[in-house]
């Protein structure tokens, strides 16, 4: 049975790292079926995102026990659903208590502006703003310096931004250039031959 906790948010932390790690080497030596359970279910929610199966997603979250998802595998879950700019498991995961105050996320924020483009523009800000709602276990702070070197996360984006409108303005100019190249070398009497 679900305890209160678990039922609203699956997904959160209920103990640190270390606390984990003892209660799942116990249960190893204690019940091994039960330890292959929480890895088969942890990994079924990496594979269920890795897919884009929200789906799937939610299936493996409605059938699970409470300790069976392994705080490893959660972090590696969202973090793969920020870096495919996946929306709706992001904001899935978000709801379901993914610990946004863990030390392991405090970059999230800037990992998806370090990643936004044209195409993913849309889900990206969206998701940026699930981190900065958050959830029940917190929430990320927009202005939240960069841990390497200071830079707000909305700065990483403008000049991401900047960058690749750069880039396309300079792909726009060299095409106009062979372009132009090309009908110099196509105009009559001239040999195109070489």
């Amino acid at each position: 049975m679900r305890t209160s906790k678990f039922a609203t948010a699956p997904l959160a932390f209920e103990e640190d790292a270390e606390a984990e790690a003892a209660r799942l080497e116990k249960l190893r030596e204690d019940d091994p079926i039960a330890w292959q359970d929480a890895v088969n279910t942890s990994r079924a929610l990496v594979e269920a995102v890795k897919d884009n199966d929200i789906d799937e997603l939610r299936r493996v979250v409605a059938n699970a026990e409470e300790g069976e998802f392994i705080q490893a595998f959660i972090l590696q879950a969202f973090v793969m659903a920020l870096k495919s700019s996946l929306l709706e498991i992001t904001q899935q995961l978000v709801d379901w208590g993914v610990p946004l105050q863990s030390s392991q996320l405090s970059q999230a924020l800037h990992l998806v502006c370090e990643l936004v483009n044209r195409d993913n523009f849309s889900n990206s800000w969206r998701i940026v703003k699930a981190l900065t709602d958050g959830n029940s276990e917190g929430a990320l702070d927009i202005d939240a310096p960069r841990q390497s070197d200071g830079v707000r996360a909305l700065l990483v984006t403008v000049v991401v931004v900047e960058e690749e409108a750069e880039e396309e303005s300079e792909a726009e100019q060299r095409q106009g250039q062979e372009g132009r190249n090309h009908n110099s070398n196509t105009e009559p009497g001239y040999d195109s031959v070489r």
